[in-house]
């Protein structure tokens, strides 16, 4: 990635930044920019705490270092990070990317990636394991490459939970399966079944009160999956 340098960042969110000037209320441009200013103070505000502010914060984050932001609900750990990402622009103060001033970079160039973008295309089997966006399934499902396709051999298939769909037995490219495990999740709406596919188990998320029964057969098809070298754990590719 690169080296990111924060210098002296200061930034304010509360009351006093979504008041509109007279240049504001008149000029369509000025309007449009506190328009902006104001949907990025509304995200980032909590309204259990009210305003705060980030003053003269510095930071470096070595290049190819795993750095954890810790603090209580609030406090500013994402909107740290929407400003690393040029999603929230500092009232002052600078950001470096080896060195080089962000300030005129947008966010698409700054290659900083959401948890569903590392998700769609994780680097590796230790990321897709580590990145869980749903607590009541695995971060991702894995079952042996020779089950979809002897060409597969010596590969894993690693599929998310919501990648899976329930199909007809004649769909192409279904899997069929045996229901060994079926648990409501009534906070969530949802149901969520245990599939074992010849030696592997994989859990599958549907609306709640599905029309199902432990050992009921059923097929499966996945939207999406990942094929992870089964020595490095690094991926291979990806289909959809």
């Amino acid at each position: 990635m690169a080296q990111i340098e924060l210098k002296n960042i200061y930034k304010k969110f509360g009351a006093d930044q979504n008041r509109m000037s007279f240049i504001e209320m008149m000029n369509p441009f000025a309007f449009l920019n506190w328009s902006i200013r104001k949907m990025q103070a509304d995200v980032a505000v909590n309204p259990r705490i009210g305003a705060f502010s980030m003053e003269n914060l510095n930071l470096t984050i070595p290049d190819g270092k795993v750095m954890v932001i810790l603090g209580p609900s609030g406090c500013g750990k994402s909107t740290l990070l929407r400003i690393i990402a040029g999603l929230i622009r500092p009232d002052s103060g600078e950001i470096f990317y080896d060195g080089v001033n962000m300030e005129t970079v947008p966010p698409g160039e700054r290659r900083i990636g959401t948890p569903e973008d590392i998700y769609n295309s994780p680097h590796s089997l230790f990321v897709a394991e580590f990145l869980n966006l749903d607590g009541e399934t695995p971060a991702i499902n894995l079952l042996e490459g020779r089950v979809i396709s002897q060409n597969l051999q010596g590969l894993l298939v690693g599929v998310r939970s919501q990648d899976i769909e329930l199909c007809e037995k004649n769909t192409s490219a279904a899997f069929p399966g045996t229901i060994v495990d079926i648990r409501q999740i009534p906070l969530k709406s949802a149901t969520v079944l245990g599939v074992k596919i010849g030696e592997n188990e994989l859990y599958v998320r549907l609306p709640l009160k599905q029309d199902v029964s432990r050992n009921d057969e059923m097929c499966l098809r996945f939207k999406k999956y990942h094929l992870f070298d089964k020595n490095s754990g690094l991926r291979v590719r990806s289909y959809e």
